[in-house]
């Protein structure tokens, strides 16, 4: 990834000292350790919290550009159903993804995107999305 096609995206709000925030959420800690990792070294701020129950809370005090919500299996998919119900209840408007295998994109995750469970492809897929659908509280400079 070219890490100045990412900073030649700034926040809505103008100020280019402020990185894209991404909020990170699921149950696997080794996983999540590694897609923050990666996240943070493509210059994302990344912050992550090990259950998706925490994610409403987290958001609201923060509100992060992209909430991103890793379901790395069937058990996990109504639990992130559900936190990406209460984000989406508060701001229809929030980006929401969700990391998940082939074999769960088909058991009714709702949200603005699916990203492959692979840390290392995830910083250009998630800047690709924003490129295409601006709006999400990223303009270009």
């Amino acid at each position: 990834m070219d890490s100045d096609t990412l900073q030649d995206f700034m926040p809505a709000t103008g100020s280019r000292e402020e990185k894209f925030s991404v909020l990170l959420a699921g149950k696997n800690s080794d996983d999540l350790k590694a897609i923050r990792e990666v996240l943070s070294s493509a210059h994302f701020a990344v912050q992550h919290v090990g259950s998706f129950a925490e994610v409403e809370e987290l958001w609201l005090q923060h509100r992060h550009h992209a909430v991103l919500l890793d379901v790395d299996n069937h058990e996990s998919v109504a639990q992130a159903l559900l936190a990406a119900t209460q984000i989406k209840r508060h701001s229809s408007q929030q980006f929401l993804g969700y990391l998940a295998d082939p074999i769960l994109r088909s058991s009714g995750l709702a949200g603005d995107a699916i990203f492959a469970r692979d840390a290392r492809t995830l910083p250009e897929a998630l800047l690709r999305c924003f490129e295409q659908e601006p709006g999400h509280g990223l303009q270009s400079s």
